[in-house]
């Protein structure tokens, strides 16, 4: 769900060469990139920001973020009923 999200949200928001350039050319590049999508929503709840070259959009508010909030508590929710 992860990668299918942070997809989307670098698809959405990158002009289409730069997304193509970094999640397409190299399977290393786009992994470190997804995950710095995820850091950058992680640390402007701790109140930090990121920075990247190229600069690269703010992606901390997509819409898409609804999607892995609701599969992370779908998955929290199970691991507390595996625990009762």
């Amino acid at each position: 769900v992860l990668t299918a999200v942070t997809d989307a949200i670098a698809w959405h928001l990158l002009p289409q060469e730069l997304f193509r350039q970094l999640y397409r050319q190299d399977v290393l590049l786009s992994a470190l990139l997804r995950n710095f999508i995820l850091a950058s929503r992680v640390l402007w709840y701790l109140q930090c920001s990121v920075s990247s070259e190229p600069r690269l959009p703010p992606t901390h508010t997509h819409p898409m973020w609804e999607v892995w909030d609701h599969s992370v508590d779908l998955c929290l929710c199970q691991l507390e009923r595996l625990k009762a």
